[in-house]
């Protein structure tokens, strides 16, 4: 027998043919197969991994669309205006959002001639 698990499948098959005190046979058997299982060495316990902060991951954008069509700065989650985006905006709402609906921060919508740059994210 190599492991606990072992001893106890023997053990449960083992139990079911014992109708009355075990024979003095069969107490023999059990006391070798518990001999046997102390004779094992358990096996070394993995040293605890020392844990290192992940840190969250850096936002692919400086600017994004969010999911209800508002747009924001990522670094503060500021809505922000068309004439503040200097950088590409990602479109959380995917390649299917509608361009007529972003929501800036002056609750004017849609590009309204600003020459801008979005990408699905």
């Amino acid at each position: 027998m190599s492991d606990l698990r072992d001893f106890l499948n023997w053990f449960d098959g083992f139990a079911e043919n014992i109708e009355k005190t075990p024979s003095p046979k069969q107490w023999g058997k059990i006391k070798e197969r518990v001999a046997a299982l102390r004779e094992v060495q358990p096996s070394a316990s993995p040293k605890p991994v020392p844990f290192k902060p992940v840190a969250p991951p850096k936002p692919a954008h400086k600017f994004i669309i969010d999911t209800d069509g508002y747009a924001r700065r990522t670094s503060n989650n500021k809505r922000v205006s068309p004439s503040e985006v200097d950088d590409i905006i990602g479109d959380l709402r995917g390649f299917d959002g509608d361009m007529k609906t972003i929501r800036w921060a002056d609750e004017s919508m849609g590009l309204n001639g600003h020459d801008l740059t979005i990408v699905g994210a």
